[in-house]
């Protein structure tokens, strides 16, 4: 049941991904991520919060998932040429895998704060949740990040 899941529905952006690789289709993708072509991405931001937005309530479900998706990935192209050389996203980056390992620690840690405080920020606005989802990605980035600059904490965790 689940490879006929990911075929239907994993399976298609996988092979739309690839057809771009097509030497036609190719010039199309590298005009979007041209550097300096901005009115493409422009395009492709405001299709994408129109999508996520409106489209639900005029869409098919199935027409509204499709359409997210292709549009999420040429926004991806799109905004590709900007972020790749940004020390933000490489940091990030280089520290993702140290920011999965630890991050329910850091969540575990402010639940435990909110119920013996009895401040409900778990259980209340969607504002207050993201708030604490930045904080803890924030406070998990910074945390990792600092022990990769130390020289045994990586040498323990990675067995050098």
């Amino acid at each position: 049941f689940v490879i006929s899941a990911w075929i239907i529905r994993c399976l298609p952006y996988v092979f739309f991904a690839s057809l771009l690789l097509h030497p036609t289709l190719s010039r199309i993708v590298d005009y979007i991520s041209k550097e300096g072509s901005v009115i493409p991405t422009i395009i492709m931001a405001a299709s994408f919060l129109w999508i996520n937005v409106f489209g639900q309530a005029f869409l098919l479900p199935a027409i509204y998932e499709l359409m997210r998706g292709y549009i999420s990935l040429f926004l991806a192209i799109g905004l590709s040429k900007w972020v790749r050389y940004s020390s933000v996203v490489q940091s990030a980056g280089k520290c993702s895998y140290g920011i999965y390992l630890i991050h329910m620690v850091v969540v575990t840690f402010f639940a435990v704060i909110d119920s013996r405080l009895n401040l409900g920020v778990f259980h209340s606005s969607v504002l207050s949740i993201l708030g604490v989802v930045f904080l803890c990605f924030f406070l998990s980035w910074a945390i990792v990040s600092y022990c990769s600059s130390l020289k045994k904490i990586p040498d323990f965790v990675f067995g050098r």
